[in-house]
């Protein structure tokens, strides 16, 4: 699922490539204890998650939501708060996945929007390894020294940002890398975002789709989204018209029934997810 944004990153690194698996992040990773709920981990911030201890994870295979899969003990993948250190992928997500859009999202600037929350989506157990660019002292003064080491980073699957105005979540971008979609990652970046709504106590989660986009507006539609209107040539590529979309009230009983049932089916399908917000 894709939706247009207007704005975009500027990089700092120079080159991504992939590392292997069974490295684990310096500092570990904080998980609550068993039930579901907002609990506090590291760095003192808000954590939800519905598993116990950290358990044996398995990987969902390609294609797994649009068959019959076991249930797993845990997913392996988290939501947590975008940092300056995932820029370079998040830029590298929404190049691929808006490959029209122009200007790029700046996020370094969307970092410091006070109204803005981002997430990303992050595969446990992967990370990048990231070329550090020299800058232009050390350019000038130290030419003859070595290359600075590169640096590690979380691997990025996917991510969110969300705007919080007028009493409503407003889901501005939502991305999913090319060979991660079908997993479900945009179904959890999506749980992230009403549950973001529902901590900051917005009234709805709104957003905009293409018209064209009908797998994501399925997924939206199965989550009490409701087409509530068009708005008309509002994708500059194209011309493309938008279906805005919002849901009933986060604080209904019935919408919050229907959430904690969509909730439970997709933990019960993919295992329990760690989704990590700012406190």
């Amino acid at each position: 699922m894709w939706i247009h944004r207007n704005c975009g990153p500027q990089l700092s690194y120079a080159k991504v490539s992939y590392k292997g698996r069974g490295r684990r992040e310096r500092g570990g990773r904080g998980y609550c204890g068993r039930g579901a709920g907002m609990a506090v981990g590291r760095n003192g911030k808000a954590v939800y998650s519905a598993s116990a201890s950290p358990a044996k994870r398995q990987t969902p295979r390609p294609g797994a939501a649009h068959g019959n899969v076991p249930p797993q003990t845990e997913f392996p993948y988290s939501l947590r708060p975008m940092g300056w250190g995932d820029l370079d992928q998040v830029a590298a997500i929404e190049r691929e996945a808006f490959p029209t859009l122009w200007p790029p999202t700046n996020y370094r600037k969307e970092m410091r929007n006070r109204i803005a929350e981002h997430l990303v989506c992050a595969e446990e157990g992967e990370y990048v390894e990231v070329e550090r660019k020299p800058g232009a002292l050390r350019r000038l003064f130290r030419r003859n020294k070595p290359a600075p080491p590169p640096l590690l980073r979380r691997s990025v699957a996917g991510f969110l940002s969300v705007w919080h105005m007028a009493g409503e979540a407003h889901i501005v971008a939502v991305a999913v890398r090319e060979e991660k979609r079908r997993l479900g990652l945009g179904e959890l970046l999506l749980i992230g975002a009403v549950e973001l709504g529902i901590a900051r106590g917005s009234r709805f989660v709104t957003l905009e789709a293409r018209v064209s986009n009908e797998a994501a507006r399925a997924l939206y539609l199965k989550y009490g989204f409701r087409e509530a209107g068009v708005r008309k040539g509002y994708y500059a590529d194209n011309r493309e018209d938008a279906v805005i979309m919002t849901t009933d009230a986060l604080s209904s009983d019935a919408y919050r029934a229907q959430f904690d049932g969509l909730r439970a089916a997709f933990e019960e399908r993919y295992g329990a997810s760690v989704r990590e917000y700012p406190g």
